[in-house]
């Protein structure tokens, strides 16, 4: 540890400025999570049966809206991995991430342009708006796609920096940052939406430009974190080129008994948050047709869930280097069965917003300690591109299941969110019976330090 505590300020600077891209995308995804299903639904008979909206839109269902959220997601899912393995071929993260930063924020100030031919005379009527919903939807894939590369290489290079044994503590300032992100944009995103729907978009667009600014002047990049110095280089500009070889070529590399602990600890994830991801989508919905509430105090709910994100991702790494990572997770995932329990159970927005509080605690346990027992499990660093990338991406995976299951049955139930409730509660569970696949000591924290 006397070698960790030398290098402190180093891996402040770093704590600080990958935190500040966990805010960053905690701005984007505040205001696309709440907002952008509701334009997608707003225009709809039954999508505001308690008149709790204000909103104009395109008027699809639940069902086809989540759809739409689930095509982009399904991307997402599939290419963050794959971007990630590109990362790792790579000659330098850090311009892939600044230069698809950079993009990404361009698309995201573009998504409400394409809300400006809807006014209260049309909304709804989607005949005479398919164009704006195109462009609408195609800019959101987009966006999902440079998402995609932007936090499958700043993964990559993270975990090829920090070492083993302060990945606990680490990740959770990090994580830290991010619910900062996330509270700090749910309460200016409930302020913005009522002066102009269009503001949370250009806000969050903003912020990214300016971390990805930060990041290209403040952030040196270490030399052999990748893989691209091992081999002849001609090879590796042709896998550079091609991201889904240098996925396959990434898993082959990959020592197989590695890779089948990670995949478990994917499964693992992939069961804990099924059910908030799934709320993710149709929050917005939740509050309008089952609260009462308009859509612009849904980020308050979003806002208490991540308070207690907050106040739990610092003690969980602390807590994990006493008692053991796979503890805490099994702790984790309790609580975010508890979700769905205390969802049927609350009586009256007060109750539901000490539910989303106490879920936070959860959520947070299972993004940090998967992180760290992902990042532990694999032997070699210079892979981590591959590994993380594909642990970020499982938020996706979650949501290409979880997102059309439930707009299924609130088409077909007539919003009836009960229904969801069970599921939401089952699923975690499930999480328990992976974890008991992996090996006892696979994801601790390494004896060794792994130095950058």
């Amino acid at each position: 540890m006397k070698e960790v505590k030398k290098n402190d300020r180093r891996y402040w600077k770093y704590v600080i400025l990958f935190g500040l891209f966990q805010t960053s995308w905690a701005f984007i995804w505040g205001a696309y999570d709440n907002f952008f299903p509701v334009f997608l639904q707003a225009g709809n008979e039954s999508f505001n049966v308690l008149n709790a909206s204000t909103a104009v839109g395109f008027g699809l269902g639940a069902f086809m809206t989540g759809i739409i959220m689930t095509i982009d997601n399904f991307f997402g899912l599939m290419l963050t991995p794959i971007f990630g393995a590109m990362s790792d071929f790579a000659r330098s993260r850090k311009k892939i991430v600044v230069i698809s930063g950079i993009i990404a924020a361009i698309l995201v100030a573009c998504l409400p342009l394409f809300l400006l031919p809807i006014n209260d005379s049309n909304s709804g009527n989607l005949n005479t708006l398919i164009l704006p919903l195109v462009l609408f939807v195609v800019t959101a894939f987009f966006m999902i796609l440079f998402w995609s590369i932007n936090q499958a290489s700043e993964g990559g290079f993270k975990f090829t920096v920090i070492p083993s044994k302060v990945y606990n503590r680490l990740t959770s300032f990090i994580m830290f940052f991010g619910a900062i992100g996330y509270i700090v944009s749910a309460v200016f995103n409930s302020m913005l939406y009522k002066i102009d729907p269009k503001l949370p978009f250009f806000t969050a667009a903003g912020v990214l430009l300016i971390t990805m600014i930060l990041f290209a002047f403040f952030l040196e990049e270490p030399k052999e974190t990748t893989l691209r110095n091992e081999e002849a280089d001609d090879e590796f500009k042709k896998l550079s080129k091609n991201p889904f070889k240098a996925f396959a070529k990434g898993l082959e590399i990959l020592n197989p008994r590695d890779r089948n602990n990670i995949i478990i600890l994917y499964f693992v994830k992939v069961c804990g948050i099924f059910g908030i991801m799934g709320m993710q989508t149709y929050g917005s919905s939740y509050g309008i047709n089952y609260l009462g509430i308009n859509e612009s105090q849904v980020p308050l709910l979003v806002a208490v869930f991540f308070v207690g994100y907050m106040l739990m991702t610092i003690p969980s790494g602390f807590i994990a280097d006493r008692f053991g990572r796979r503890v805490l997770l099994k702790i984790g995932l309790f609580v975010m069965a508890f979700f769905g329990v205390g969802l049927m159970l609350s009586k009256n927005l007060y109750m539901v917003y000490v539910v989303f509080f106490i879920t936070g605690f959860g959520n947070a346990i299972i993004d940090v300690i998967t992180l760290a027992m992902v990042a532990d499990a694999v032997n070699d660093k210079k892979l981590m591109g591959i590994a993380i990338g594909t642990t970020n991406a499982l938020g996706k995976l979650s949501t290409v299941v979880s997102v059309p299951l439930f707009g299924f049955i609130l088409e077909k139930s007539g919003n009836q969110f009960n229904y969801m409730f069970p599921i939401i509660a089952v699923v975690p569970l499930f999480g328990l019976l992976f974890l008991g696949k992996v090996p006892k000591r696979v994801g601790e924290a390494n004896g060794s330090e792994r130095e950058a």
